[in-house]
C-alpha cells in the first residue's frame, strides 16, 4: 500500500501562523506610510500655495483678503481690493485638495498669511495641520 502525501492540518495551521506573524510585523510600516504620504502631499501643497501667494504680493503688493481667499490665485477678484495687476493667467492653475478631501484654508490677518488643512477630522480647531504662516512683510 503506498502513502498518499499532502498537507497537514499542523502544516497548515503553521503556515497561517508564519503569514499572521508577517502582517502583524508588517502592516505597521503599510499604514503608517499612508499617514507619512498625506503629510508630505500637505506639506507640498501648502508649498505650492504659499510660492502662488508670494507671487501674488509681488505682482499686487498685497496679499489676497481673508474674503478673497484662495480662489483669487486661480480667479481674478472682484471684491476689494481688486489687484491692479493680477497674471491674466493667474497663480497656480488649480486649487489641490488636501488628502482627505477638503479644501485648503486661507486668511490674512492684516498680513499675517495663514494656509493650512483641518487634517484627517476636516474640523476647525481638531487636528489643524499649520505647516506655514507667512509674517508680515
Amino acid at each position: 500500500m503506498q502513502k498518499t502525501r499532502g498537507a497537514s492540518l499542523p502544516g497548515y495551521l503553521a503556515l497561517i501562523v508564519v503569514i499572521a506573524i508577517a502582517v502583524y510585523l508588517l502592516a505597521p510600516y503599510i499604514l503608517g506610510n499612508s499617514k507619512q504620504q498625506n503629510l508630505h502631499k500637505v506639506r507640498n501643497d501648502i508649498l505650492a500655495i504659499r510660492d502662488a501667494v508670494s507671487q501674488y504680493k509681488l505682482d499686487n503688493d498685497m496679499y489676497p483678503t481673508t474674503e478673497q481667499g484662495l480662489n483669487a490665485l486661480v480667479v481674478q477678484p472682484t471684491l476689494e481690493p481688486v489687484p491692479p495687476y493680477w497674471n491674466s493667467k493667474g497663480y497656480i492653475s488649480n486649487l489641490p485638495q488636501d488628502p482627505w478631501g477638503q479644501p485648503y484654508q486661507y486668511t490674512n490677518d492684516d498680513g499675517a498669511i495663514r494656509i493650512f488643512s483641518f487634517g484627517p477630522d476636516g474640523k476647525q480647531g481638531g487636528n489643524e495641520i499649520d505647516l506655514t504662516n507667512l509674517d508680515k512683510q
